[in-house]
């Protein structure tokens, strides 16, 4: 058992090395990024040229039967160290964004209808992720699924966003508010 499994997870290595190769051609992803969950989805996975994705980042691809993995990434996008993208539904990330570090994007949260059965066995709500162009999210934010934020807005550091953000509006706060337009 321990020599199949050793060479399954060697083959999912290589596989993730050879992904990562194709996608250096035209952007950084640092060796430590993490790539779990369905491998196959990574042919789902777009990232646009200049995009860099810092050291310790996870990419968590969806592999129930109901999933539909799909990461695109625009140009010239900065996503900071830490940073977690869970990605069951689609997410996406327009270009020239900057993610601060530590922050989690999600697509997928676990459900509680149910007192009689563990929170771990209720499976997923899930909902797509969008994120329009010329966004910046400050360090250790939460996007929750099913929100979108628009071109041009700013997410203050360590808020939980699960609303709609407009256009060029500055949102901060656990849960995150508007605080006002940019200039």
């Amino acid at each position: 058992f321990r020599f199949t499994h050793a060479l399954a997870r060697r083959r999912e290595l290589r596989r993730i090395e050879d992904w990562r190769r194709e996608i250096n051609r035209h952007s950084t992803v640092d060796p430590s990024v993490l790539v779990t969950g369905n491998l196959d989805a990574l042919t789902l996975v777009q990232i646009g040229a200049g995009t860099e994705i810092q050291r310790f980042c996870r990419i968590c691809l969806g592999d129930g039967k109901t999933d539909r993995p799909q990461l695109t990434i625009g140009t010239g996008v900065f996503i900071g160290q830490g940073t977690h993208l869970s990605v069951m539904q689609p997410l996406t990330i327009g270009g020239n964004t900057l993610i601060g570090a530590n922050c989690y994007l999600l697509t997928n949260q676990h459900r509680f209808a149910s007192r009689e059965i563990p929170i771990r066995e209720q499976g997923y709500d899930c909902a797509p992720l969008d994120i329009g162009e010329d966004v910046w999210i400050g360090a250790n934010c939460v996007l929750m699924p099913g929100i979108s934020i628009a071109r041009g807005a700013i997410i203050g550091a360590g808020s939980v966003v699960n609303k709609n953000v407009g256009a060029y509006e500055i949102w901060a706060g656990l849960p995150a508010k508007k605080i006002k337009d940019r200039p």
